[in-house]
């Protein structure tokens, strides 16, 4: 749990959804959907312990820049992935989504 990703989207309109996986916070368990991109430009900053997901809503290629506060240990890894579709979280993607969830606590 070391690991705060920074997400820039420089090209294309994209959905971020976030959850807090986070036990001891005080929005534990809720979801919420972040629109960014050529219409809203923005830097998220995702904290640890936050899963999220990117959707692409544009017609074309969307270009995210991830920033990590630290870069990623293959010898000690701190990130997890679920499946878009996880009953872990409760959410449902509309559409054709391919995204996949990730924190960096679980």
């Amino acid at each position: 749990m070391r690991t705060v990703d920074r997400l820039f989207v420089s090209q294309g309109n994209l959905k971020a959804v976030l959850y807090d996986g986070r036990e001891d916070s005080p929005t534990y368990g809720m979801v919420n959907e972040v629109y960014i991109g050529d219409p809203r430009p923005a830097f998220v900053v995702i904290p640890i312990g936050v899963w999220h997901g990117l959707q692409n809503l544009g017609t074309i290629d969307a270009l995210v820049l991830n920033l990590p506060t630290e870069a990623y240990n293959y010898k000690d890894p701190d990130h997890w992935r679920l499946p878009y579709d996880t009953a872990e979280i409760p959410y449902k993607w509309s559409g054709s989504a391919v995204a996949r969830l990730r924190a960096d606590a679980r």
